[in-house]
């Protein structure tokens, strides 16, 4: 499946609300609004995040996190990610990026994202 076909699957409104949990916006799922999360970790700081979360749990000390055999490196590539985000969505129809930005605003808004990127 292209980038381009998985767009069009999303915003085709016979698949809304989305069925498939993989697609389905964060806000949707986890509530953010009406939960209270004690952390709420993102993708692109997923290495100190971690950190955060086993030392907050009393963890870290007792776990060699080496030997957990998980490589949890800096997201450090952001330029060049952010290049392939706008190569692949240069292809997509206006539209159908309004209509993916209208599906997921409230993710974009409440995790801090910048949705005018594409």
């Amino acid at each position: 499946m292209t980038f381009a076909e998985l767009v069009q699957y999303i915003v085709d409104p016979r698949n809304q609300p989305l069925d498939d949990f993989h697609f389905t916006p964060q806000t949707v799922l986890c509530q953010p609004c009406r939960v209270h999360y004690d952390f709420i970790g993102r993708y692109e700081t997923l290495a100190t995040d971690s950190q955060y979360v086993l030392r907050h749990l009393g963890v870290i000390d007792r776990v060699n996190v080496s030997r957990l055999n998980v490589s949890l490196r800096p997201h450090d590539n952001h330029t060049l990610s952010m290049d392939r985000v706008r190569a692949e969505f240069a292809n997509i129809p206006t539209r159908n990026i309004d209509v993916l930005k209208n599906i997921y605003r409230a993710d974009f808004e409440a995790f801090g994202y910048d949705s005018s990127i594409v």
